[in-house]
């Protein structure tokens, strides 16, 4: 009889750890899922201001940046007021390239 429940012990014992490997396995495939929606999302919400931006850079200038901004010293300035309104503790520094 005394064979019979360390048997079981062990039996158990074994089941708890592979049970815990499975269950360690799946918590890190899930975070890990999490951590790439995450920044997935995040790379959306910049694409998308940044693409925004460009517009209306494109709108402002008429197409041809270098030259509207080289001649139109008011225009740098607008630019620059628009672009502030982007600034946060998240994204400090925003240039138009």
């Amino acid at each position: 009889m005394r064979v019979k429940s360390f048997q079981i012990f062990n039996v158990l014992a074994i089941a708890m750890v592979v049970l815990s490997v499975f269950i360690y396995n799946e918590f890190s495939n899930i975070r890990s899922n999490i951590t790439q929606t995450y920044i997935d999302s995040n790379i959306k919400y910049v694409s998308s201001i940044t693409d925004n931006l460009k517009e209306k850079i494109i709108q402002k200038t008429g197409g041809n940046i270098y030259d509207s901004l080289y001649k139109d010293k008011t225009l740098r300035a607008s630019l620059e007021d628009s672009l502030k309104l982007f600034i946060t503790n998240r994204y400090k520094y925003i240039y138009v390239l």
